[in-house]
């Protein structure tokens, strides 16, 4: 991808308290702590200084992939997700879903990153292969730059995805230490869709928070869960 490929903002939002999820642990035992949070509307408000926020840059269509079938059409998709913690707090995990199967026919060929699980920040470098698939080259070590921070290839969290030859696709970044964790990140998406048909994808962003001096997890979902938005990948 191009480092001055630009990126249009499908939404950003602040992150809300998931009560039920919360009553739910109390009843299991998780103790009156974790409701004190609902009826606190302070910590209510620190949590929504949590923001997350999805962009998506220009899809590509692949026409000359090895294997492709002629009755679809094969699209490189960038998006860029953005999970950013308020100071006195920290995420545990974010996860993103990018659903296709509001769209006839579509199916995630690959997806980048596929894994990432190095303690030291690692550079990815992706491109589409002739056989329906990413060639992803990983450099362990780069350093933390702004060159680095341009090409949008540095990657702190543990990385895991799940979703390829199916029409949901997961990434989950989680935090490998106490350190602050803060996701910028660049990822891609290889899909196949029916030739003529605009994709339509759903997406769904939650997270889990520890906040300052409170021992448990704080599960929280993005205020507005979920977006349709059309790609007009011609």
């Amino acid at each position: 991808m191009d480092a001055q490929d630009d990126f249009e903002l499908l939404f950003e939002t602040p992150l809300e308290l998931d009560e039920e999820e919360v009553r739910v642990r109390s009843r299991d035992g998780g103790g009156n702590e974790l409701m004190d949070i609902i009826a606190d509307e302070t910590v209510r408000l620190l949590l929504r200084e949590n923001r997350l926020a999805l962009a998506k840059g220009r899809s590509r269509p692949q026409l000359s992939l090895a294997g492709g079938n002629p009755d679809l059409t094969y699209y490189d998709i960038p998006l860029m997700c953005v999970a950013h913690p308020h100071p006195r707090c920290r995420f545990s995990w974010v996860r993103l879903i990018v659903d296709f199967s509001l769209t006839r026919g579509t199916v995630i060929c690959d997806m980048s990153p596929r894994e990432v699980k190095s303690k030291e920040p690692v550079e990815l470098e992706t491109k589409v292969g002739l056989d329906l698939k990413f060639e992803i080259t990983e450099g362990v070590g780069a350093e933390f730059t702004p060159e680095w921070t341009k090409k949008r290839t540095v990657y702190y969290p543990k990385i895991l995805s799940s979703g390829i030859n199916f029409t949901q696709g997961y990434w989950d970044f989680i935090a490998q230490t106490d350190d602050y964790m803060h996701t910028n990140r660049e990822l891609r998406l290889l899909v196949a869709a029916l030739k003529g048909e605009l994709v339509k994808a759903q997406f769904n962003l939650s997270a889990e928070v520890r906040l300052e001096g409170f021992l448990g997890q704080i599960p929280l979902l993005s205020r507005t869960p979920e977006i349709n938005e059309i790609y007009k990948l011609t």
